[in-house]
C-alpha cells in the first residue's frame, strides 16, 4: 500500500512538470518572429524604391498645364492633327520614359489602357488609373507596355493622358509626378477665320475688327492679305515652326533705342500664310524678345478655319 501512495504522488509530479514545460515551447515559439523576423531589410528597400529622379523635379510650363518631371530628362513637344504630344527621354539613349499627351475630345482610351480602377487626385481634378502590359498594337509589332494616368475635361472637350512607359504598376514616383499636375484655366477663342488657345492673361480685348484681333498681355492677331504684308521693319527672321495648318515664320525685332513710345520695345511674331486663300496670319507678341513655354503652346494652337 505504500508503494502505491509512493508512485500515485510521483505520477502527479511528473504531469505537473509536463504542463509547466509545454506553454514555456508555445510562448518560445510566438515570440520568436515577433521579435525576430521583422525584415527591416525589405522596409529599407521600398523606401529605397523610389527613383532618385522623382526626388529632384523640375517643373513644365506649358499653356495648358504644369507638370513636374525628373530634372535629368528631355523634353520635346510634338504637334500634328490630333495631338499635343510632350515627350520626356533619356538624354543619352533616347528612349521615351514619360510622355503627356494633349487631344481634342473624350479620347482617355487612346492606346488601349485597361483601367484599374484607382483613382489619384491632382491640384483641380482626379486621374483614372490604367495598365496596358502588351503595348499597344499598331501594325507588325506591338510599343512598350505602360502605366496611364487619364483625365478628360469636359468642360474644354480635351483629354489629358500621361503615360510611364515600360511599367505596369503605379510607383511612387510615377504617382508623385502624376499628383504634381495642374490644369491651367485656358479657352479657345474662335471666329470664322482662325481659332487660337489663350489664358486668363491673353483673354481677347477687342473684337470690333475683322482683320486685327487685340488679345491681352501684349498679344494680336493681324490677318492680311500676302501682297500687302511686310514685316516690321527692321525685324529678324529667327526660324521656323511647324503648325497643322504649315510652317510659320518666326520673326524678332529688338529694342531700338534710339525709338521713343511705346512701340519701340521688343516684339516676337509669327507669320503663316494660307495658300488657299492668299493670306498671311500674323500673330504678335509685343514686349516679348524670348519664346517662351507658354508662348510656343499658344502660337502651335492656332488653326486657320
Amino acid at each position: 500500500m505504500k508503494k502505491k501512495f509512493l508512485i500515485l504522488p510521483l505520477l502527479i509530479l511528473a504531469l505537473v512538470a509536463c504542463d509547466q514545460e509545454e506553454p514555456a515551447e508555445v510562448s518560445s515559439e510566438t515570440e520568436t518572429p515577433v521579435v525576430t523576423e521583422v525584415d527591416e531589410a525589405e522596409v529599407t528597400d521600398e523606401e529605397a524604391d523610389v527613383p532618385t529622379e522623382a526626388i529632384d523635379l523640375s517643373t513644365h510650363d506649358h499653356a495648358k498645364f504644369t507638370l513636374d518631371y525628373p530634372s535629368d530628362l528631355e523634353i520635346e513637344t510634338i504637334l500634328d492633327e490630333v495631338n499635343d504630344i510632350v515627350r520626356f527621354s533619356d538624354g543619352e539613349t533616347d528612349e521615351t520614359i514619360m510622355e503627356l499627351r494633349v487631344m481634342e475630345g473624350n479620347r482617355v482610351g487612346f492606346l488601349e489602357p485597361v483601367p484599374t480602377g484607382d483613382t489619384l487626385d491632382f491640384e483641380n481634378g482626379k486621374w483614372n488609373v490604367a495598365v496596358n502590359e502588351t503595348g499597344y498594337c499598331d501594325g507588325p509589332g506591338c510599343g512598350a507596355p505602360f502605366t496611364a494616368y487619364t483625365y478628360y475635361d469636359e468642360a474644354n472637350n480635351q483629354s489629358f493622358v500621361l503615360h510611364f512607359m515600360n511599367q505596369t504598376v503605379e510607383t511612387e514616383s510615377s504617382k508623385l509626378i502624376a499628383e504634381s499636375f495642374s490644369l491651367k484655366p485656358i479657352s479657345i477663342y474662335t471666329n470664322d477665320q482662325f481659332s487660337i488657345n489663350h489664358t486668363d492673361e491673353y483673354s481677347p480685348v477687342t473684337e470690333d475688327s475683322t482683320t486685327e484681333f487685340s488679345f491681352g498681355r501684349g498679344m494680336e492677331v493681324v490677318i492680311q492679305k500676302t501682297q500687302e504684308f511686310s514685316p516690321i521693319e527692321g525685324a529678324n527672321e529667327i526660324g521656323n515652326i511647324e503648325l497643322v495648318d504649315g510652317t510659320a515664320t518666326t520673326w524678332l525685332y529688338e529694342f531700338d533705342e534710339t525709338c521713343e513710345g511705346p512701340s519701340c520695345g521688343p516684339t516676337l511674331f509669327y507669320t503663316l500664310e494660307d495658300p488657299e486663300t492668299n493670306t498671311i496670319y500674323a500673330v504678335y507678341f509685343y514686349g516679348e524678345s524670348e519664346e517662351s513655354d507658354e508662348i510656343l503652346q499658344l502660337i502651335q494652337s492656332l488653326r486657320i478655319l
